[in-house]
């Protein structure tokens, strides 16, 4: 080291006292420079991490509101049957509209933060597909018939089951509230789950 240090002093054309301190100033200045680098990543990590809890919990919301209307078409469903007042075709589409999602398509090209975006896409989308039959039975049937209800409602039932999913699948809430509203939304679900499936047996192939 001493003669390294004496080689660059001679080089450099100074004293050996003046290469040190030359030497100390540059490797002060990369251990300075590998701080601030060090601080901007973990920085970063952290905005990202936030990003990323922000949008989990702004999706798991929407999901559960829409987990909620759900399962009140679910019991409409249920009331589709012989002896129950039947339920004009042309009003259906209206009762089985669900609102246009807000944070979904906002967040769209931002999916892939969360633990399983393939899901949520599908949730959404078979959203889309149930009111499309909706409107079609709306156009074509004087009234919504019992067989027609079972059907609509077992693609609620899956679309229920995905809801589920995404509500279970991804990070807890922080905040109480919202920890409490996922849990009586999940109970909401399964009790409506458990009854839909009793009154709207899977089709045998």
């Amino acid at each position: 080291m001493k003669e390294a240090v004496a080689w660059l002093a001679s080089l450099m054309g100074v004293t050996h006292g003046e290469a040190l301190i030359a030497i100390a100033s540059v490797l002060g200045g990369l251990i300075s420079a590998g701080g601030a680098v060090g601080a901007v990543y973990f920085m970063l990590r952290g905005q990202r991490e936030e990003e990323r809890q922000r949008l989990v919990y702004a999706i798991l919301r929407e999901v559960m509101e829409f987990c909620r209307l759900i399962v009140g078409n679910l019991k409409i469903c249920e009331t589709i049957k012989p002896g129950n007042p039947a339920i004009p075709a042309a009003h259906f589409p209206t009762i089985m509209r669900m609102p246009k999602a807000v944070i979904y398509p906002a967040i769209a090209d931002r999916l892939g933060l969360l633990n399983n975006p393939a899901l949520v896409v599908t949730f959404f989308t078979r959203m889309s597909a149930a009111e499309s039959l909706a409107a079609m039975v709306g156009a074509q049937e004087d009234i919504v018939s019992p067989e027609v209800g079972a059907e609509i409602a077992r693609g609620w039932i899956d679309i229920c089951e995905m809801g589920k999913c995404i509500l279970t699948g991804e990070q807890e809430f922080k905040r109480d509230v919202d920890r409490q509203a996922r849990e009586d939304i999940l109970k909401q679900i399964e009790g409506a789950l458990e009854s839909a499936r009793k009154k709207f047996p899977e089709e045998q192939a």
